[in-house]
């Protein structure tokens, strides 16, 4: 997601939360994280952002910076500890693939899924739209 660009991604999850929870929500925005636990320095974590995980005519993105702004609440959605992470897996493939080694088999990525939401909300209807459209308890 770009700032000032629409996020189609957002919209999807907005009209399924008003189709399938009856919960109008203004504005939904959907970030995407990889939380790389790696021995990367600065020079290659850009290079990796760069090449890797950003688009730079549609998409925005930060090195250990918050994309997110501007909401009321925002609801982070990511696989438990022991559950597959194939999205995860791909990036690091991916991070390997652009640096030129493997990581190791203690360095890992995780991917999860920022939704940042603006409008008439609480955390009970959050906690409503966490457990009952953006993730699976088990």
């Amino acid at each position: 997601m770009q700032a000032g660009r629409p996020d189609a991604a957002g919209e999807r999850v907005r009209a399924r939360l008003a189709t399938d929870l009856g919960l109008t929500v203004d504005r939904v925005r959907v970030i995407d994280v990889y939380t790389i636990h790696a021995q990367l320095g600065p020079n290659d974590l850009t290079r990796v952002r760069d090449e890797l995980f950003t688009d730079p005519i549609i998409q925005e993105s930060r090195l250990d910076g918050a994309l997110a702004r501007d909401f009321d609440y925002l609801i982070e959605v990511g696989y438990l500890p022991g559950v597959t992470d194939n999205a995860g897996k791909s990036a690091a493939e991916g991070i390997g693939d652009v640096l030129g080694r493997t990581l190791t088999r203690h360095e890992a990525v995780y991917k999860s899924t920022q939704y940042v939401l603006n409008g008439a909300l609480d955390p009970a209807k959050c906690d409503r739209i966490a457990r009952g459209a953006l993730a699976n308890p088990l």
